[in-house]
C-alpha cells in the first residue's frame, strides 16, 4: 500500500479543484488534468488563488485531510479542518487545560519557555556571543534585518509548509473542526508549535547566502528533510503532553 503524501497545489484564479469520487481533479488551463485519490493524500497546501468546488472541500473534511491556504509570499490565509472520529489524550488534555481560568496563562508560560530554549539553541549554533540571554523577538528581528531577500522568501515558504504539516499532525491526534473550545480561546496551537519548531532551521537559512527561494526548490528541500521535521514535531508534542500531565 502506498503511504499518503502531502499534496501541494500552486495555481492562479484559473486553477480549479473538483471532486470526482474517489479523487480530487485539478484543472489548470493549458495542462492535462490531474487526479489525486484521497487515500494517497496526507494533507494539502494550496499556494495562490485556486478555485475549490464545495464538494471537494467536504470530501477532504470527511477524510480528515487538512487544507492550508497560502499566498505566494507564504502568508497563511485560511485553514480547512476535517472531522476525525478519535480524540486522543493530548488534545483532550489541552482542551481541558485551556478551558480552566488559569489555563491560557499557564500555557503561554510553557510556550514562551520552550521558544526561549529553541531561540537560544539557534543563537548558540550560529556562534552569537550573547546566546544565553537572547530574547526570541529580538533575535527574530535581527535575523530578518540581516537576511537577504532570498533568505526571507525561503523562510516564509518553509514556514508555510511547516505550518501545513503541523496542522495535519494535530488533526491525526484529534484536533478538528468539531473542537469547539478552539473558538473560545486565544491560543493557536498550530501556529505556536510552528513558531517554536522554525528556530531549528534558522541556522541553515542564515548560513546559506545564495539560497534558492523558488517554491519548487523549497518544497524539494522540505520533503528531503521531512524525516527530521517529523521527529521534531513529534518531540514537541511529547513535551507538551508531558507538561499537561504534570501541571493538570
Amino acid at each position: 500500500m502506498i503511504a499518503p503524501r502531502p499534496l501541494y497545489i500552486t495555481g492562479n484564479e484559473s486553477c480549479q479543484v473538483i471532486w470526482e469520487n474517489p479523487a480530487l481533479k485539478v484543472n489548470r488551463p493549458g495542462k492535462a488534468c490531474e487526479w489525486f485519490p484521497l487515500t494517497r493524500i496526507s494533507r494539502i497546501a494550496v499556494i495562490g488563488a485556486v478555485e475549490w468546488e464545495m464538494a471537494a472541500l467536504l470530501a477532504c473534511a470527511q477524510a480528515g485531510i487538512s487544507i492550508c491556504f497560502f499566498d505566494h509570499h507564504g502568508t497563511l490565509h485560511a485553514r480547512w479542518l476535517g472531522v476525525r472520529n478519535e480524540r486522543e489524550s493530548l488534545i483532550q488534555r489541552l482542551a481541558d487545560a485551556l478551558t480552566r481560568p488559569d489555563g491560557p496563562a499557564r500555557y503561554a508560560d510553557w510556550r514562551n519557555g520552550i521558544e526561549h530554549m529553541a531561540a537560544r539553541s539557534a543563537a548558540r549554533r550560529l556562534g552569537l556571543n550573547e546566546w544565553q540571554t537572547v530574547e526570541p523577538c529580538v533575535l527574530r528581528q535581527q535575523f530578518y534585518r540581516y537576511s537577504t531577500p532570498s533568505q526571507r522568501q525561503f523562510r516564509a515558504a518553509w514556514r508555510a509548509l511547516l505550518l501545513s504539516e503541523v496542522t495535519a499532525q494535530l488533526m491525526q491526534l484529534g484536533l478538528d473542526g468539531r473542537s469547539d473550545w478552539l473558538q473560545h480561546t486565544p491560543v493557536d496551537i498550530a501556529n505556536d508549535c510552528c513558531t517554536i519548531l522554525a528556530w531549528d532551521y534558522e541556522t541553515s537559512i542564515m548560513r546559506c547566502s545564495d539560497i534558492n527561494p523558488a517554491l519548487q526548490h523549497v518544497v524539494q528541500c522540505f520533503q528531503a528533510d521531512y524525516p527530521h521535521t517529523e521527529r521534531l514535531i513529534r518531540g514537541l508534542f511529547n513535551k507538551l503532553h508531558r507538561w499537561l500531565v504534570e501541571m493538570f
